[in-house]
């Protein structure tokens, strides 16, 4: 942590657009991320691999997104928590509350890091998806 900086922001005190305009371009700058990903990604497979990879690529990503949108909606609900018990001068409870996000984030990846190792295989070898029958 820097030295004199404090991590916690009031945005109920100072210039509020300029806090607010200062907190979202983390949001907005992996939004921008992301989307350049997938589009290189299309570019590339779209390239180099054909119209089956392509519509792969557009499926996958698709999935990839909702889980995304779900891991991002339990951190801003877990930011809601946080900015309670901050505000309410908890900070007991602010650090168990803390130490219960990262854990809910740790179950819900590894959930979709396992649901994904055990059903590519049967997802792939299905016959709606073998080559060609895209």
């Amino acid at each position: 942590m820097l030295r004199g900086k404090s991590i916690i922001s009031d945005f109920t005190k100072g210039n509020i657009p300029k806090q607010l305009f200062v907190f979202m371009i983390p949001f907005m700058a992996s939004n921008v991320l992301q989307v350049l990903y997938s589009a290189v990604d299309m570019i590339i497979v779209g390239r180099f691999v054909g119209t089956n990879g392509l519509s792969a690529v557009s499926v996958s990503s698709q999935v990839l997104n909702f889980c995304t949108m779900i891991c991002t909606g339990l951190c801003t609900g877990g930011q809601v928590l946080i900015a309670q018990m901050l505000g309410a001068q908890k900070k007991g409870r602010f650090e168990q509350g803390y130490r219960h996000i990262i854990s809910v984030c740790d179950v819900v990846g590894g959930s979709y890091g396992c649901s994904a190792v055990l059903c590519a295989q049967p997802v792939l070898h299905s016959p709606q998806y073998t080559a060609g029958g895209v």
